[in-house]
């Protein structure tokens, strides 16, 4: 973790990201929800999966939230001391999204093996496998508030 970020830190951040996979669910999405923060723990950005909303298979959380913080901004990349917090492990589609804008701090909460368990897809490759194969170097921290975010997950399984 970055000096300035603590467990502490990385725990509140994934509370209101839970709070939006919450919000999420409530209006008929899939349970995922991310959020952006830059290093001084402002948030810039916090979505949650609209896939079903939209019909748009790249509308996940993460791609949603990595989208408004750029525009917030007003930038193609986030800097690099921005951290993602997503409710699940990024797929590889996520994790691509957030290697190409800079980000290179990721927090999430159940691991893929627990997303695949509840019947959604990762593709087989996990974040951090996908940063190392990218030659890119990130943090990856798991398992934050993780019992929540499985519980949310499986509460809500894939048909």
């Amino acid at each position: 973790m970055n000096q300035r970020v603590t467990s502490g830190t990385l725990n509140r951040w994934m509370q209101s990201a839970i709070d939006e996979c919450q919000r999420g669910i409530t209006g008929g999405q899939s349970p995922f929800a991310a959020a952006i923060y830059d290093r001084d723990g402002n948030q810039l950005s916090l979505a949650h999966n609209i896939v079903r909303q939209t019909s748009k298979p790249s509308h996940h959380a993460e791609v949603m939230a990595i989208d408004m913080a750029c525009s917030k901004l007003k930038r193609k990349t986030l800097p690099d001391d921005a951290w993602l917090v997503s409710t699940g492990e990024p797929c590889p589609m996520c994790a691509a999204t957030a290697a190409n804008a800079g980000i290179r701090n990721i927090a999430f909460g159940a691991s893929r093996h627990v997303i695949v368990s509840a019947g959604f897809q990762t593709l087989g490759l996990g974040c951090e496998a996908f940063f190392q194969a990218c030659n890119v170097s990130a943090k990856i921290v798991g398992d934050i508030e993780a019992d929540q975010c499985g519980r949310l997950l499986m509460d809500n399984a894939k048909e």
